[in-house]
């Protein structure tokens, strides 16, 4: 982000990197913000509540895996804490 801060507002969006780009705007926005009329001040908030969102979503740690994943790291969790076996009840039977 610090090289992103020496770069120029359109050197950062020509660059094509759109997290980078919704920063500088970010950064843009907050600036017009804080030397805007009362006036300018409803929509300039708006548009970087809007922004900030997007920001969030794009910087939001990707999870692996799915909910079902999840489920099934807790039950194997809660399973291995009690000392019973993590496997499907048709291999016990088979194996049995």
């Amino acid at each position: 982000m610090s090289e992103q801060r020496k770069q120029s507002f359109s050197s950062v969006i020509q660059s094509g990197n759109r997290l980078d780009s919704l920063i500088a705007l970010r950064d843009r926005l907050a600036r017009a913000i804080e030397r805007c009329s009362a006036r300018d001040l409803s929509p300039l908030s708006r548009q970087l509540t809007a922004l900030l969102a997007e920001i969030e979503k794009l910087q939001a740690p990707e999870k692996e895996g799915s909910k079902l994943d999840d489920i099934a790291a807790a039950r194997a969790k809660r399973r291995a804490a009690v000392g019973v076996p993590d496997t499907p009840a048709a291999e016990r039977s088979a194996s049995s």
